[in-house]
């Protein structure tokens, strides 16, 4: 169980919140902040405030949602909060709205969280997304190194949405984002592809393939921005084929110059995972990018072989599956068309 303090809003009606932080350096930790169904769990105007410990929206089980409007809304022009820090991160989860929201304000730093999922990952998604920055907030970083990421799924929109024009520089990094309705992503909360500028319309990697060198390790090729930082990701599967990244694998650069090529080693054993990646810039992260499978497509099916139309043809047709075994168009791949005169199951016959 979480906290056993228990503020809820059950009988307030009007808009009002939880907790409004107008002033600077207060810390709230350590409470359930539930059932503020007209206002937001905390609401922030001040500066250098900390939020640790903390249910946001839900009970104090973690499971069961006790809807806020928004969890937390960092408002105003405000900047240089916390929310969450090792060893003490927010349960912020099962909001009728976003799990938090961070309107004009900027230098905030979110870390250690769980949002829109319990902390043995029961779904408690928040109603729209997960994070939403929005209304020209700069300087935002959301994760940072392995041990202060977020734990971002489950949410009815996207994991990490950002809007307007001038909403930059805003870095989300190292993250488990993962199972969301939406992207992972999103910039200009449109879908896949960039917005109208927001993160100054970074774009993400593109991953042409993935080689395997050793019974522990694999290289993921492709291409980037120049000069930036790629961060790879395997994660289960996305219906538009790009969004989101529960793993976190590892990180390299692309070239300072041409097309930007990078090869990126990471460490994994698992065969027939789906990788995908996002681009680190001017402290601005892109979209995830298309996943890229490391398994071999399922088999050619109903193969046939029947006289053709001109003297010596053959008309061969046969049934293939998209890459990876999902419907589609295989991206970048051929077929190996031989001949024998003779059965064989002669290992390597087949290879180019």
């Amino acid at each position: 169980y979480g906290p056993e303090i228990v503020v809820s809003g059950d009988l307030t009606t009007g808009g009002v919140s939880g907790f409004s932080l107008t002033s600077n350096d207060n810390r709230i930790e350590g409470l359930v902040i539930s059932s503020f169904t007209t206002g937001s769990g905390v609401v922030i105007t001040g500066s250098t405030n900390k939020i640790s410990n903390c249910y946001i929206g839900c009970s104090s089980s973690g499971t069961v949602a006790w809807q806020n409007t928004n969890g937390i809304y960092i408002n105003g022009g405000s900047g240089n909060n916390a929310i969450g820090e090792i060893g003490k991160g927010n349960l912020i989860s099962g909001n009728s709205q976003n799990g938090i929201l961070i309107n004009n304000s900027s230098n905030n730093a979110v870390k250690c969280n769980y949002i829109g999922v319990s902390t043995t990952g029961v779904s408690v998604g928040n109603l729209v997304h997960g994070i939403l920055i929005q209304g020209g907030a700069q300087n935002n970083t959301i994760g940072g190194t392995e041990s202060e990421k977020n734990f971002i799924a489950y949410n009815g929109g996207d994991g990490v949405s950002i809007t307007d024009v001038s909403s930059d520089y805003n870095k989300i990094t190292r993250n488990s984002i993962h199972r969301n309705t939406g992207l992972g992503i999103d910039l200009g909360n449109n879908g896949v592809g960039v917005g109208v500028g927001e993160n100054s319309d970074l774009l993400c990697p593109w991953i042409s393939s993935a080689t395997k060198i050793s019974s522990t390790q694999i290289v993921v090729y492709g291409t980037a921005p120049v000069s930036s930082l790629v961060e790879v990701f395997i994660d289960t599967g996305d219906a538009s084929g790009y969004g989101e990244g529960e793993f976190y694998m590892g990180y390299g650069n692309s070239d300072a110059t041409g097309n930007g090529n990078f090869s990126i080693t990471i460490t994994t054993s698992v065969e027939g995972i789906r990788f995908t990646a996002v681009t680190i810039k001017d402290n601005n992260t892109s979209e995830f990018s298309r996943y890229y499978c490391h398994a071999s497509p399922a088999a050619v099916t109903c193969l046939s072989a029947l006289t053709g139309v001109g003297n010596g043809e053959i008309a061969l047709t046969w049934t293939s599956p998209g890459e990876d075994g999902w419907d589609g168009q295989i991206v970048n791949g051929k077929y190996n068309i031989r001949y024998s005169t003779y059965t064989t199951d002669v290992s390597g016959f087949w290879d180019t």
